[in-house]
């Protein structure tokens, strides 16, 4: 979802197991996992407390495929907000 202004926000829709993981089926049919522990995290939006994943699964997220600039720079950000290490791949743009 993209305003005016260019600001962008992701929503991925999950499927729940029984042990409360979330998946995501990709655009090729393979399913991305959410682990329970990674998804009870809070975010904030222009101020509004909302639900998310951890900063890490966020970055985990952004391996296996070539990031956008504007993902590159978010995942920077993150990493920063939230002092967690950026992934390699992710610091190089590969």
């Amino acid at each position: 979802m993209r305003d005016s202004r260019e600001r962008q926000v992701d929503f991925h829709v999950l499927a729940f197991d029984a042990n409360g993981n979330g998946w995501q089926t990709l655009p090729d049919g393979t399913r991305g996992a959410y682990p329970a522990p990674e998804l009870d995290r809070d975010g904030e939006i222009a101020g509004r407390h909302v639900p998310c994943i951890s900063p890490e699964l966020q970055l985990w997220h952004h391996l296996g495929y070539e990031s956008a600039a504007r993902d590159l720079h978010d995942m920077r950000e993150l990493s920063r907000r939230y002092d967690v290490a950026l992934l390699e791949t992710l610091e190089t743009g590969a």
